[in-house]
């Protein structure tokens, strides 16, 4: 069997390798807390060690958003490695994870570079 631990550290490094110095990590026990430039942030905790499978904790839009006041955070279970990097991904570069179709208006906001926390 796997030590959540040590499968929670290789996370960290993965991060540090994917986005360097643009995000922030903070170990508290179990779960690996990573703050973004923007200042969102993502909470990846062990969900599965035997899978490798994480549950994580992140910003994003429903399919109707219209604006930064429609963001919720959700938490997702079982989310292989890959995909945690990708949600990551996100978080780090528009402050939350966008839906696959954006309204028109979060696409308006996302062109005229106002996408970022408030």
């Amino acid at each position: 069997m796997v030590q959540s631990g040590d499968l929670l550290d290789d996370v960290g490094i993965e991060f540090a390798r994917r986005f360097g110095d643009s995000v922030r990590m903070e170990r508290a026990g179990d779960v690996l807390s990573i703050t973004c430039e923007n200042g969102a942030s993502v909470g990846v905790s062990i969900d599965d060690p035997n899978v490798p499978s994480f549950a994580i904790s992140y910003p994003c839009f429903d399919a109707d958003a219209m604006s930064w006041r429609d963001v919720r955070d959700r938490v997702s279970r079982g989310v292989l490695l890959v995909a945690v990097l990708g949600l990551a991904a996100a978080v780090e570069q528009h402050g939350a994870v966008l839906p696959e179709f954006p309204t028109s208006s979060l696409r308006k906001s996302i062109r005229r570079g106002r996408l970022g926390r408030p």
